[in-house]
């Protein structure tokens, strides 16, 4: 499973479906919470910034504020570094999750 977080059968009388959109609509707040894992998601595609939170000069607090969603306009907005794009290419997950944002 991704991350190793692993989807627990659907509870009685739940359907497949509707588990599914559950798991998927708190699977990143799941992935902080039980894991510690901050993932973003930034241009479409969701990132792990676990490894920057101690190092990244906004500090762990505003990653972890964005943490399972959309953080296309605040990193762009904050006109980051080619350095800082490199290092964010390398912390895109290689399998990704469903579309959309993991937190309502």
């Amino acid at each position: 499973s991704l991350l190793g977080l692993a989807a627990a059968a659907p509870r009685h009388g739940e359907r497949w479906r509707e588990h599914y959109f559950e798991f998927c609509g708190d699977w990143a707040e799941r992935a902080y919470r039980t894991a510690g894992r901050v993932l973003l998601k930034i241009d479409g595609a969701w990132h792990d910034a676990t490894p920057m939170l101690l190092d990244h000069p906004g500090g762990p607090e505003l990653l972890a504020a964005s943490a399972g969603r959309d953080a296309t306009q605040a990193f762009e907005y904050t006109n980051h570094s080619d350095d800082a794009r490199r290092q964010l290419r390398r912390l895109q997950l290689e399998a990704q999750p469903p579309s959309g944002n993991l937190l309502a």
